[in-house]
């Protein structure tokens, strides 16, 4: 989720109290100059809520039953998985740029073939 959508379009602006909201990855933010951040974060606190950094790494002893958890969700229907699909080998530099803009959206996926894609 970017910034601009973590501050105005979805998730700090309609909290549910005692929410909590958890940072995970920041790709988009790489390549940035300067640093950046939700503008209205005070609805943490008006929500009692609260934010907290989350890398993954830290929990790689559990990698192995959360990918059995998550692919059985995804097998029942349980879990979705959205997926930003684009076509052509000559895409592939653009997707790759896209993900450090946070354009598009889940799982990116280049198609260089023509024929249906499987996604899991």
């Amino acid at each position: 989720m970017t910034n601009q959508k973590l501050s105005r379009k979805f998730s700090l602006g309609h909290l549910a109290p005692d929410a909590r909201v958890v940072l995970c990855g920041s790709i988009s933010g790489y390549q940035r100059q300067t640093p950046f951040g939700p503008r209205n974060y005070t609805n943490l606190r008006r929500a009692n809520a609260d934010m907290r950094g989350f890398f993954v790494y830290n929990h790689s002893a559990e990698f192995d039953a959360a990918e059995a958890a998550m692919a059985a969700w995804l097998t029942e229907g349980k879990l979705k998985a959205p997926v930003d699909v684009v076509s052509g080998f000559e895409a592939m530099p653009r997707a790759l740029m896209d993900m450090f803009e946070s354009t598009g959206g889940g799982k990116r996926i280049v198609q260089v073939v023509e024929g249906d894609i499987a996604c899991y």
